[in-house]
């Protein structure tokens, strides 16, 4: 199963990578037209919702592959449903499609709890020294992956490597840890993000192979952390999480 998501998992790490590269010039170039009037707005406002036009007609009738069923509640979700959105720091956005789906994001969480780790640890040098930045070369949930690289939680991009930047988020306990993670992305999003309360149960049912992991790290002595499940005021149990301190 492991060699089967491997182009998996290279494609979604391209796909985040491309997105962050994305935003970049994008904020870049908004601000070099605010500041040396490179570009009259209203053209570059015709360029980018183009843009967005003409990607989303090339690709909406793409039929290939199919959805994760690995986790229940994604197999059922319609898998024509495509959108795509360009967000301006400034809040103007540019779509098409079914861009306001409330779609899961799943691994594209990651990045930005690895955001909110250098936040709070002054920069990139904690996720360097205690999880690493360097591909696996296997899936994004590979399990070998932890046995055969030295630094074991690899990056914050696979499933270890995002385990182990929960840990690493400095907080009183599980609720506060969930609260910062969960305001964080709210913050990049621009609105409040609320749980998935289906997508968490069947994530929840599902996640022995992400409880594996984590008990791999806490094993290897990766990882010092508490199993308890938290109560929020949804009454939906929130996950086993792993928490404490990244050692």
């Amino acid at each position: 199963m492991e060699t089967n998501h491997k182009y998996r998992s290279i494609k979604i790490i391209t796909s985040l990578i491309a997105i962050i590269t994305v935003i970049f010039f994008l904020d870049v170039g908004t601000f070099a037209f605010q500041k040396n009037n490179f570009i009259d707005t209203k053209t570059a406002t015709q360029d980018l919702q183009q843009l967005v036009n003409d990607t989303y007609k090339q690709f909406k009738d793409v039929k290939d592959g199919k959805n994760a069923d690995y986790i229940p509640f994604l197999a059922t979700v319609p898998s024509e449903l495509f959108g795509i959105a360009i967000a301006l720091r400034d809040g103007t956005t540019y779509s098409a499609g079914d861009a306001d789906y409330l779609f899961a994001i799943e691994s594209v969480s990651k990045p930005f709890t690895a955001a909110l780790v250098m936040q709070q640890y002054n920069g990139p040098g904690v996720i360097v020294e205690k999880i690493g930045v360097e591909p696996t070369g296997l899936a994004f949930n590979s399990k070998l992956a932890i046995e055969l690289i030295k630094e074991r939680s690899v990056n914050p991009l696979v499933n270890a490597g995002a385990i182990a930047a929960v840990s690493l988020v400095k907080a009183g306990d599980e609720t506060e840890r969930w609260s910062l993670i969960l305001n964080n992305m709210s913050k990049f999003a621009g609105t409040t993000l609320k749980m998935m309360d289906e997508v968490f149960r069947s994530e929840y049912s599902t996640s022995w192979s992400n409880r594996s992991i984590a008990n791999n790290l806490y094993n290897s002595h990766g990882l010092t952390r508490v199993f308890t499940v938290v109560q929020p005021t949804t009454k939906v149990e929130r996950s086993v999480q792993v928490t404490q301190t990244f050692l």
